[in-house]
C-alpha cells in the first residue's frame, strides 16, 4: 500500500499540479474582483441619484388619504377614551368589592388605553423623528 502511495507521489508531485493552475486561479480572481467593484460602483451610483420628497399632495386623493387618516386618529381616540372609562369603572368596582381579579383588569385597561392615546397622539412626530433620522443617513 505504501509502496504505491510513494508512487504516485513520484508520478504526480502535488506542488507542480497547483503551480500549474495557480496562474488560470489568479485570472479568475482578478476577474472576479473586477466584477464586484463594478457592481459596488453601480450600486453606489444609483443610490446616489435617487431621491425621496413626500407629499401627499403630488398624488391623486392625497387630501382625502390625509381626512381619512385625521379621521380614523380621531375614532381611535375616542376609543381610547371609552376604553379608559370602563376601565376606570372596573377598576372603582373591583376596589370596592374586594375583587382582585376585576380591579386588576381595570387598572390594566385603564393603563393599556393611556398607553394608546399617547401613541396616537404621538405617532406623527414619531414617524417625522425616523423620517429624518433616515434622511441624515448618507
Amino acid at each position: 500500500m505504501k509502496q504505491l502511495e510513494s508512487r504516485r507521489s513520484r508520478a504526480y508531485p502535488r506542488d507542480t499540479v497547483r503551480s500549474a493552475g495557480s496562474a488560470g486561479e489568479r485570472d479568475r480572481e482578478n476577474n472576479r474582483e473586477k466584477g464586484i467593484a463594478m457592481v459596488v460602483w453601480a450600486v453606489r451610483a444609483a443610490v446616489s441619484t435617487v431621491t425621496l420628497n413626500p407629499d401627499p399632495g403630488n398624488l391623486p386623493g392625497g387630501s382625502v388619504l390625509q381626512k381619512l387618516t385625521d379621521g380614523l386618529g380621531g375614532w381611535a381616540l375616542i376609543f381610547a377614551l371609552v376604553g379608559l372609562v370602563i376601565g376606570a369603572a372596573a377598576w372603582a368596582l373591583g376596589a370596592h368589592s374586594q375583587n382582585y381579579h376585576q380591579s386588576f383588569n381595570g387598572r390594566r385597561t385603564v393603563l393599556v388605553s393611556g398607553l394608546a392615546a399617547l401613541l396616537i397622539g404621538a405617532a406623527p412626530a414619531i414617524v417625522n423623528f425616523f423620517y429624518h433620522a433616515g434622511q441624515g443617513v448618507h
